[in-house]
């Protein structure tokens, strides 16, 4: 009979941690020896004390902290042959916690189907050495579907259709102390199942009238398909329409142009699918199109007559009852009265069937009551017309020029009735839809400015009256205070500067000089700042932005010479420099697990600062105080720092690896600025960063890392003309990614401008931060950036109504592409076309359309910087358009609408080339800007109010997700990831 083996004993745990009152277990365990064992357990050393014990398991307690202390086990056999083993205790301060352990997890699932996971969930194999209970706390979510994770554990993680495969997603375990060490993987392997039952798609019939677009909504011709497995289904079409054109979207949802002046039955078919598989027969949607049903007497009179007449027809502007008047009168007076004769006289005049039909529904209408008096008040007429009229129109006296948008209006009682002229102060819009002006396109046509009809009736009186006293002498300016002054400047600056220059001579917007302000006179500069223009100039009055005071004072202001704006030497420059941290001071890697390349900065513009958001938590990390109306975010090449550049000049370097993202370094080098952009080419990626200043005409370079200047540079100020400026400001800075150099655009000269931040070995001539290369282009520069490629730089020139091309490979201008009034792309929009390939485009703030060109000229020659694309929106007034390849959509704003569509966006499918949907996205305040989450799986929209927020989009469906509250003036976004690698 062989010997027994060796005695030999261990305990586990080897080394082991506990607070001091709280009990630790050690187990022991033996190998060898012969029969039964004895087990001495020794807790001496740190005076343990037993609590509970058996002969292999003692559950230990110490009374204070301290350690490690030795525990020890002796095991003796039934020959007394004895062996000891040791193990190791620290005991911690009474109160002290001990986090947590977090420990994988994997489950199962199936295709197309939510996993319900219950509590405890991913806590069951969790622990905690103090007995907590505990709760989950995301850090990552899954990247192929959607989840749910709630504190108790459970989850509901929903797979992406058709998805098949491993998902992740990650934890931490928190005992309401600590979070665990360690986060926690859990494995969702998403399998085939059962197999699929392909979709069922149903037949549609729909009804459409002559010359009339037909809108479906959602779920459209899908709503009477059917899925035995619950899938979501989406549209795949297989047959196009005959007779006139089909926008077939994803979701059922379909926009249908029948050709002009068809009837009669179309149709188009498509397949239901639901992520694996089509629906085995297509189905067919059959549209009928029929003939106008004809208008009834009520439609047409309120569509033609109720401007003049009212809505009960007993007097209005005409002052007269025409309930009785008969088709044969009213015939005769389109025909007799001039100002009557349009309803006649258009392309789609009123047939005498029409106005019969208007006459039998006026014969039936009660005797009403009419609210416009006979005389209107001349008083109010004259102070309406002063401050809503007379920065269009003036009321005789001399022409200025530019000429002022609308005509001149001593003369106007002689060519129209008091009645079509109160109408057409009441009912623009009404009136151009009737036919009564034939320039409805005109950006400049009248817009509603939300009189009521005894004001537009006083405004009409005043004008008929006013006809025979003489021309309107202007309103004289209030005499400014010191105080007033400045204020007044401060407000110009706030608001003016940017579109026309600090000397008042235009770029954006027209030259407002002293000279052209008192022409324009103070009546005509108080009516546009209170209303605005549908051609882009903001209605600061109406819209609350200035008061009534801050208006006459600014009135005031602009008719005096503007004061000298000061220069801003290097001295001042350094002087300003302010290094919080060191480079040596601030950490290596992340101080945080939060995907930081996520993070998404929201500009509160009126505030100061910047919001900085985790894109992943959906929660708001940090608030930095920065510079005045900080205008843009920019991403240093790693995407570690973003640069704030303030309108006040002040760059604020922010560090996103700290604990919390954090202020690391300031500097001013200019009194006002728009633009900053740091060195991106390989090599020198965070390395320096250049601002570019609105005033003084100037940039300064700087160190990438610390802000310290390098070097400051006067801007030529002479034009592509050969013409002296009085001010050039630096308009957009962009990065190249292929070459050390940036390329920055001159406002008022109309340069595109190479500055090299290295040195060339082929040309010795090129000198660091220097301009190396100016290349003409067209004046007033704006906003721009770069083509798919990175090739191309595209530049609005926007009071020159045209977008740039040049070419960087070549520094060369490339073209000129003429578009519609005042393009405003901000960094613009690239996107595939199915028609022409790769192109870009522009919004514009003084015409409601998008300009398409192509913009790939290797592939698509035949359309390179041609326009493929004009796209109607329902308003002037766009500051942003912008895309991401993972949406299906091009977004336009129409911020600077003066007719009501300011806190609308526009939705224009990237598959068509059609506008598919405008909708009202906001509530407080205006819509302005874009920006994608770093997947694009999102879409983030500002409501710039006082009491603002940002609203998130799904980025496919554009249904919200979330909102941002509690947000004042917020204005640009801009998400880490996209801005460093220029993703838009």
């Amino acid at each position: 009979k062989p010997p027994p083996a060796p005695l030999s004993c261990d305990i586990s745990p080897a080394d082991g941690s506990t607070a001091e009152g709280v009990p630790i277990t050690f187990t022991g365990s033996t190998q060898g020896g012969k029969g039964k064992k004895t087990y001495s357990w020794n807790f001496e050393d740190g005076s343990g004390t037993p609590t509970a014990s058996t002969d292999t398991s003692v559950d230990v307690t110490y009374g204070s902290a301290g350690g490690p202390f030795a525990v020890l086990l002796d095991v003796t056999d039934k020959n007394n042959d004895t062996e000891s083993c040791s193990a190791t205790v620290t005991i911690t301060p009474g109160g002290d916690n001990t986090p947590p352990v977090a420990n994988d997890d994997g489950y199962p699932a199936v295709i197309n189907t939510p996993l319900n996971i219950a509590a405890p969930g991913v806590l069951g194999n969790d622990t905690d050495a103090d007995g907590d209970s505990l709760t989950a706390v995301l850090e990552t979510g899954v990247s192929n579907g959607s989840l749910t994770l709630n504190a108790n554990g459970s989850f509901v993680y929903t797979p992406n259709t058709g998805f098949i495969g491993d998902d992740t997603f990650t934890y931490f375990a928190d005992d309401g102390t600590d979070p665990s060490d360690a986060s926690a993987t859990v494995t969702i392997t998403v399998e085939p199942g059962g197999g699929n039952t392909p979709p069922v798609a149903n037949d549609d019939s729909y009804t459409a009238e002559k010359n009339t677009t037909l809108n479906t909504a959602v779920p459209g011709v899908l709503g009477n398909d059917t899925d035995t497995d619950g899938d979501p289904l989406t549209t795949v079409l297989e047959n196009n329409v005959s007779f006139g054109s089909l926008a077939l979207s994803d979701d059922g949802s379909f926009v249908y142009t029948p050709g002009t002046n068809f009837t009669g039955e179309d149709s188009f078919t498509y397949f239901a699918d639901d992520g694996m598989d089509q629906s085995d027969a297509s189905a067919t949607v059959t549209i009928t199109v029929e003939d106008d049903a004809p208008p009834t007497g009520e439609a047409l009179y309120l569509d033609n007559c109720r401007m003049c007449h009212g809505i009960e027809a007993v007097g209005g502007f005409a002052q007269r009852d025409i309930r009785t008047a008969g088709a044969n009168r009213i015939s005769g007076a389109i025909t007799r009265r001039a100002d009557m004769n349009f309803l006649g006289t258009r392309p789609t005049p009123l047939t005498y069937a029409e106005i019969e039909s208007i006459a039998d529904y006026l014969s039936g209408l009660p005797k009403g009551k009419d609210d416009i008096p006979r005389r209107g008040d001349l008083a109010v007429g004259e102070e309406q017309f002063r401050e809503s009229c007379s920065y269009c129109h003036s009321f005789g006296g001399d022409p200025i020029e530019p000429p002022r948008p609308g005509p001149d209006l001593i003369s106007v009682g002689s060519t129209y009735s008091d009645a079509f002229l109160g109408a057409w102060i009441g009912f623009p819009t009404e009136m151009i839809e009737a036919g009564a002006y034939p320039h409805a396109l005109d950006p400049y046509w009248m817009p509603d400015l939300g009189h009521s009809d005894i004001n537009a009736w006083d405004i009409a009186q005043f004008m008929i009256e006013q006809e025979a006293v003489g021309a309107l002498v202007d309103t004289p300016p209030v005499d400014l205070t010191p105080e007033q002054f400045d204020a007044s400047t401060q407000d110009y600056f706030n608001l003016c500067a940017g579109c026309h220059g600090l000397y008042r001579t235009g770029a954006t917007g027209p030259d407002i000089g002293a000279l052209r302000s008192a022409a324009i006179g103070t009546d005509g500069l108080t009516a546009i700042m209170t209303y605005g223009t549908p051609a882009g100039m903001g209605n600061f009055g109406q819209s609350g932005i200035l008061s009534a005071e801050q208006i006459t004072n600014l009135a005031a202001y602009l008719q005096l010479p503007p004061p000298e704006a000061p220069p801003l030497p290097m001295a001042d420059i350094q002087a300003s420099w302010d290094l919080v941290i060191a480079v040596a001071d601030r950490p290596t890697a992340p101080q945080h697990t939060r995907n930081w390349e996520n993070f998404t900065g929201v500009i509160l513009r009126d505030a100061g600062q910047i919001a900085i958001f985790d894109g992943d938590t959906n929660e708001e990390i940090v608030r930095l105080s920065t510079g005045f109306a900080v205008h843009i975010l920019r991403s240093s090449s790693t995407g570690r720092y973003f640069y704030a550049i303030g309108r006040d000049g002040l760059v604020t370097l922010i560090d996103l690896w700290t604990t919390v993202p954090s202020i690391v370094a300031n500097v001013k080098g200019c009194h006002d600025a728009r633009s900053v952009d740091g060195s991106k080419f390989p090599g020198f990626e965070d390395s320096y960063l250049i601002e570019g200043c609105y005033w003084p005409p100037q940039y300064v370079v700087y160190d990438g890392l610390t802000l310290e200047p390098i070097v400051r540079v006067d801007v030529p100020l002479v034009d592509i003309n050969g013409n002296l400026l009085v001010e050039n400001r630096i308009a957009s800075i962009v990065a190249s990614h292929s070459r050390p150099e940036w390329v920055i655009s001159q406002k008022e000269a109309g340069f595109v401008s190479i500055v090299p931040y290295a040195p060339d070995v082929n040309n010795p001539a090129i000198i660091p931060f220097q301009i190396s290369k100016d290349i003409a282009t067209a004046k007033f520069l704006h906003d721009g950036g770069f083509d798919h490629t990175g090739d191309y730089f595209l530049v609005a020139a926007n009071a020159s109504n045209m977008m740039v091309a040049v070419n960087l490979n070549t520094q060369t201008l490339e073209a000129l592409i003429p578009t519609g009034q005042v393009p405003h792309p901000g960094r613009g929009v690239n996107w595939f076309d199915p028609d022409y390939g790769w192109v870009n485009a522009t919004s514009h703030i003084g015409e409601g359309k998008i300009t398409v060109y192509g913009a790939d000229p290797v592939l698509r020659p035949d359309v390179a910087w041609q326009i493929v694309r004009e796209i109607t929106l329902p308003s002037s007034g766009s500051l942003f358009v912008k895309s991401h390849d993972a949406s299906p959509w091009v977004l336009v704003d129409m911020t600077l609408s003066a007719s009501g569509y300011d806190q609308d966006i526009c939705a224009i499918k990237k598959a068509t080339g059609i506008l598919d949907r405008c909708f009202k996205v906001v509530d407080n305040g205006k819509a302005v800007h874009f920006e994608f989450n770093m997947d694009g799986s999102e879409v983030w929209v500002s409501d710039w109010a006082a009491d603002g927020a940002v609203i998130v989009l799904d980025s496919t469906t554009l249904t919200e997700v979330r909102r941002f509250t509690g947000l004042p003036t917020p204005t640009g976004k801009f998400n880490v990831y996209n801005t460093a690698h220029d993703i838009y």
